[in-house]
């Protein structure tokens, strides 16, 4: 039992460690639980509460005031001694208790600047021009005399509940967004939070921010959206997104920016489709090394998007304004999407296709896919091959898959055939006798153990449906002639099991030994006498002679 307790404390010092939870009194040891149930997790869970809850001893008040709290608490009758509860929670008071604003929640006497700063978080007014030019002068308060640790949070926390009503609803209007609306969004009081950002003194802002956005999860994409249209607005484009690079470092999370960029996108897509699809295109602009590869950001967009929204996307793409894939780093996405659903899968092919990128990363995903469980994905890849000339690394990659009875390489060759037949026939000769010449060393050992390469049986797989759809590809020579030296590199084993194409090739070659020895035995009983060697070189010397002849005369 001492073991899972020490696991389970482990796990909950990890959650609060990664900011999952940034207290977890709230949740182990809120004082609305029943007095018996929050006395034994106390005492089981001491180091955590501890940890939150030092004890200490009761300061006298250095300035006490009444706080009217907008949201009422539950407070429950306690009649019992709880001497290890010795501490003021701000969270945890009733709208008319008296609290002393004199202290710091550990305890700690707050200098006058921080009750400055407190007071003029109860001040705020409610109407919202106003608050705006409010929480500006309040900004710059902060900015002038910083505040850090503790205080900077118990700042956030006041914050939060006095712009509660502004985090909430949509930020974007319902209509297509355009320059008027997206300066309307942004005249909202909650953006006057980042109004100080271009001073270098920003650190003290960062920490409040990053304090808030625990509280607060939609200031995140709130400072994107912020720092997109300063960005747009400003002939400076470096660094531009610097602010929320230190924004998400000072979460302290160990967040990569790339993660920090999937956590408030998440947190945006869930509140409001429009704005994120309008951030989307310039992140992926302005951070190409967090954005393009980062799989769970593609899944967001895709996740998100109906038929009118792939189509502008599509649209950006093509004009050259939007990059959402890059050639080096789509494999990874590539295999994620084998296990979204249809309509996902749907949409990230449209966006894929729209890019003119490299083929070598859908060759080397083509083996991976199975029919079966990868139908979409093996859709979109036949239709995009059908539009390539055939290559020896083509065919490989097609000969490479496991036959599962599909119609995938046996389709293409059926459109290849009819619109480059000669290609196609060179490139299967060209590949079977590679394969050929590299196998000759071990058909020996082979057959003394009398098992088949696997890639033979492959071959057999694939190329049994071809010889039924093309059997004009098996009539050329060259082809015809490979595939004969395939047959006899095949254990008897392999031809008993594949009598099918072993029989439809042997008919194949019967066909042609006959044709062959039809031409041979026309030409023989042809008695007509060969054509002159060169008759028009002839007619020249006869008149050469006449004219000799009559000048003689």
């Amino acid at each position: 039992s001492d073991q899972v307790l020490l696991c389970v404390t482990a796990a909950f010092q990890h959650v609060q460690e990664k900011g999952v939870l940034p207290l977890l009194t709230p949740l182990l040891f809120n004082k609305n639980l029943n007095q018996g149930l929050r006395k034994s997790l106390i005492r089981i869970f001491q180091s955590l509460y501890l940890m939150e809850n030092p004890p200490v001893e009761k300061p006298t008040p250095v300035q006490e005031y009444s706080i009217i709290h907008p949201i009422p608490t539950v407070k429950f009758s306690d009649d019992e001694d709880d001497s290890e509860d010795e501490i003021l929670m701000i969270n945890e008071t009733s709208p008319s208790v008296k609290i002393n604003n004199g202290l710091t929640t550990n305890g700690e006497v707050k200098n006058d600047h921080v009750n400055e700063i407190l007071s003029k978080i109860e001040a705020l007014p409610k109407e919202e021009n106003s608050l705006q030019s409010k929480l500006v002068e309040l900004m710059k308060t902060i900015l002038s005399r910083p505040v850090f640790a503790e205080d900077s949070k118990l700042i956030a926390e006041r914050l939060s509940v006095s712009l509660s009503s502004q985090f909430e609803g949509k930020l974007f209007p319902a209509t297509f967004p355009s320059p008027a609306t997206v300066q309307l969004c942004l005249s909202q009081p909650v953006f006057s939070l980042f109004s100080c950002l271009s001073d270098p003194r920003r650190q003290t802002v960062m920490e409040l921010l990053a304090n808030l956005q625990f509280l607060q999860p939609r200031v995140g994409y709130c400072l994107l959206l912020h720092l997109i249209s300063s960005q747009a607005q400003s002939s400076h484009e470096d660094d531009s997104l610097s602010p929320y690079t230190e924004f998400c470092q000072a979460l302290g999370t160990d967040c990569s920016l790339a993660a920090c960029l999937v956590r408030d996108l998440t947190q945006c897509q869930n509140d409001d489709v429009e704005l994120f699809l309008y951030l989307v295109p310039p992140l992926y602009d302005l951070l190409p090394h967090s954005t393009l590869g980062n799989v769970p950001l593609l899944y967001l967009i895709v996740s998100c998007v109906d038929g009118s929204q792939v189509q502008s996307l599509v649209s950006k793409i093509v004009s050259q304004q939007l990059t959402l894939l890059h050639g080096d780093t789509c494999q990874p996405i590539l295999e994620a999407s084998l296990s979204w659903e249809t309509f996902e899968q749907f949409a990230f092919w449209q966006l894929f296709n729209a890019h003119d990128l490299p083929l070598y990363p859908i060759l080397n995903f083509l083996p991976k896919l199975s029919v079966k469980s990868d139908a979409e994905a093996l859709t979109s890849v036949m239709l995009l091959l059908k539009k390539k000339v055939p290559t020896e690394k083509m065919i490989s990659k097609c000969l490479a898959r496991e036959p599962a009875g599909d119609e995938f390489f046996s389709a293409l060759c059926s459109f290849w055939m009819k619109y480059c037949e000669d290609k196609l026939a060179s490139m299967v000769v060209v590949f079977l006798s590679k394969y050929l010449n590299e196998g000759a060393g071990s058909k020996k050992r082979r057959a003394d153990l009398k098992i088949e390469k696997p890639l033979t049986l492959q071959l057999l797989g694939h190329f049994t449906p071809v010889m039924k759809t093309c059997p004009k590809l098996f009539e050329r020579p060259a082809v015809l002639e490979v595939f004969m030296k395939l047959s006899q590199s095949c254990l008897e084993t392999t031809k008993l099991n594949h009598s099918e194409f072993f029989d439809l090739l042997e008919s194949l070659t019967v066909t042609d030994k006959s044709a062959v020895e039809s031409d041979k035995q026309s030409s023989e009983d042809d008695p007509s006498p060969p054509p002159s060697p060169n008759p028009q070189r002839k007619r020249t010397k006869a008149l050469k002679t006449t004219r000799q002849g009559g000048g003689q005369q």
